[in-house]
């Protein structure tokens, strides 16, 4: 994806995420739950992102061309006793939906949470009825671990949530 980079978020990416926050579309394949977001909260996210650095790498992703930003790639809940981290992926730019972007963001991420912040194992929570994103997680080397049930209200319902890791020594 020589198209493809990724920067550390700024505070001028809010406006943009901001924007992500509250399309229904872009949240409904996420594992979280579709709230309206004022642009305070957003600031107030940006903040504590700031705050917490030592525990969070949030990571955008950006067409080279024109430093358009396309998403975010983030390895959060840093636990250095445990070497484990939850990865979040989110496509939020939809010209860019389906092109494989996804993928390389997290593989980038998962490199440099193995090499650079020698995690030895990230997670992360995917939908049930996600499976393109299942699909590709599991390309990548990711195993389901199992499945949290009815752990999300999305959508009028509860939904049920599947746990997937890799381990450090499987990816490489």
């Amino acid at each position: 994806m020589e198209h493809i980079y990724l920067r550390e978020i700024t505070r001028a990416d809010i406006t943009t995420t901001h924007i992500w926050r509250n399309d229904i579309d872009v949240v409904e394949g996420l594992s979280s739950t579709y709230r309206y977001v004022n642009f305070e909260t957003e600031e107030q996210w940006f903040s504590n992102y700031q705050n917490n650095r030592s525990t969070q790498v949030r990571l955008a992703i950006v067409n080279k061309s024109d430093d358009v930003l396309i998403g975010m790639v983030s390895l959060v809940n840093i636990d250095f006793l445990s070497k484990t981290s939850e990865l979040a992926l989110q496509i939020g730019n939809k010209n860019f939906w389906g092109q494989g972007i996804g993928k390389f963001a997290i593989q980038a991420a998962i490199e440099h949470g193995f090499n650079n912040l020698n995690l030895n194992r990230i997670y992360l929570y995917v939908l049930t009825e996600n499976n393109r994103a299942q699909a590709v997680y599991r390309s990548i080397g990711f195993k389901e671990e199992g499945i949290l049930r009815q752990a999300i209200f999305k959508s009028g319902e509860y939904k049920d949530l599947i746990l997937m890791s890799i381990i450090r020594n499987e990816y490489f």
